[in-house]
C-alpha cells in the first residue's frame, strides 16, 4: 500500500494543497512554518478522526479566516485505487470512500 496523493483545503494554516506522492520514500522539505506537520496532521485528522465531532481538535484546524476543513487522501493497495474524503464541519460533517478494482469496477460509498 501507498500514499498516491493527499489534497487539502482550509486546514488549519493550509489554504488549498495538492501533493503526489510516488511508491517509495518521499520526503517533504521546507522552512519552519511551511505547512509540514500542519499536512502530516492533516493525513492523520483524514485516516483516524470522526469528521462530525464537535470536539476541541477540530475547532483546533479550522482556518483563521474561515472555511471548511477537507482533506482527501488516495491510496492504492492490492491493485485497487481508494480515495478517501472527509469534510470536517461539525455535525454537517461527511466521509466519502471510492474504490477503483483493477477489474473496472467502481464502489461508491458515503457515511
Amino acid at each position: 500500500m501507498h500514499v498516491q496523493s493527499i489534497r487539502v483545503r482550509d486546514f488549519g494554516t493550509i489554504s488549498d494543497l495538492d501533493v503526489d506522492l510516488t511508491e517509495g520514500l518521499n520526503v517533504i522539505s521546507g522552512p519552519n512554518e511551511a505547512g509540514k506537520s500542519t499536512l502530516m496532521r492533516a493525513v492523520w485528522f483524514a485516516l483516524t478522526r470522526k469528521c462530525s465531532s464537535r470536539a476541541q481538535e477540530i475547532r483546533e484546524i479550522e482556518p483563521n479566516g474561515g472555511g471548511t476543513p477537507e482533506v482527501e487522501v488516495t491510496l492504492h493497495a492490492d491493485g485497487a485505487r481508494y480515495a478517501l474524503q472527509k469534510v470536517f464541519d461539525g455535525q454537517r460533517g461527511s466521509t466519502s470512500l471510492r474504490v477503483d478494482h483493477s477489474n473496472g469496477s467502481v464502489e461508491d460509498y458515503t457515511g
